[in-house]
């Protein structure tokens, strides 16, 4: 198991991505996160800057802060973050594997509710252990830096991500989200692109 010193407090990387205690994660930690995990996909994966990153959230009262922390992140990484609002992890994942695009889910899934995690996805799928061991490696050249605002390109406003994202006629029902924006939320990128 990873432990990042990345911020205050204690951060882990597990089976499920990085996670910690939403008050430590929340601030200058998910922006250097998101900065290094940037910088290693410029690196390793062969996007260029400039390159859309997906950016989603769960329904946890700090996924919205931390993900606007993750999106100034990849921004100061020279990516451009697409907020894609509250969506079921898979369908971030599926899309973002269909797009050949990396993406960021926050998310605490099945942790308590006082903690939180970020997701990261290649383009070709979850991060590994070396990407664990390099997002780590590059988050401790950067603690200390100050996040920037972000320009995110908003595709689902908050508060509205499930009227946005389903075509006329299509039901979602964000208390059981699993398969439903995943059928909905391609056509949604194929009229933003």
């Amino acid at each position: 198991m990873q432990q990042s010193s990345a911020g205050e407090g204690e951060l882990k990387f597990g089976t499920s991505g990085l996670r910690g205690l939403s008050i430590v994660l929340d601030g200058p930690p998910a922006y250097v996160h998101a900065l290094a995990f940037g910088r290693v996909m410029l690196e390793r994966s062969g996007i260029a800057p400039g390159t859309r990153v997906l950016l989603g959230r769960d329904l946890r009262p700090s996924s919205p802060s931390i993900a606007r922390h993750c999106a100034a992140g990849l921004a100061a990484a020279g990516l451009a973050p697409v907020d894609c609002g509250e969506l079921p992890t898979p369908a971030l994942a599926a899309h973002a594997m269909r797009l050949g695009v990396p993406a960021i889910m926050v998310t605490g899934s099945h942790i308590p509710e006082d903690r939180n995690g970020l997701k990261f996805y290649r383009p070709d799928g979850e991060i590994d252990k070396r990407d664990e061991a390099d997002i780590v490696a590059a988050a401790a050249k950067v603690v200390g830096t100050r996040p920037q605002a972000a320009d995110v390109e908003i595709l689902c406003r908050p508060g509205r991500a499930w009227g946005l994202c389903r075509p006329r006629g299509f039901h979602a029902c964000p208390r059981r989200p699993q398969g439903h924006a995943y059928r909905c939320l391609p056509a949604q990128f194929r009229r933003a692109t």
